[in-house]
């Protein structure tokens, strides 16, 4: 069986306009869309779900994903961010 290529949905996420104040945010809008896109397709749907998907999974978006704040500090969104 040939193994099969998945395009990156990030360039399709980067498209869609940042709603949040520029100024107030941490991380980039695309990684918040990606994060929120790998939380729904592992079965989390609410806000409070998606942030327990991202403490469980902290070490793969920090090591594998590589989420990063806008200032380059592996730390991952809090809850607030996913406030939009």
């Amino acid at each position: 069986m040939q193994a099969v290529s998945i395009p990156s949905p990030l360039p399709y996420l980067a498209q869609i306009p940042d709603p949040r104040e520029p100024l107030r945010t941490q991380h980039q809008w695309q990684d918040l869309l990606l994060i929120c896109l790998m939380a729904v397709g592992s079965g989390r749907h609410n806000i409070l779900a998606i942030r327990q998907w991202v403490k469980d999974h902290r070490a793969f978006l920090l090591n594998q994903v590589g989420i990063r704040t806008r200032l380059n500090q592996r730390k991952p969104p809090s809850t607030a961010s996913f406030g939009f």
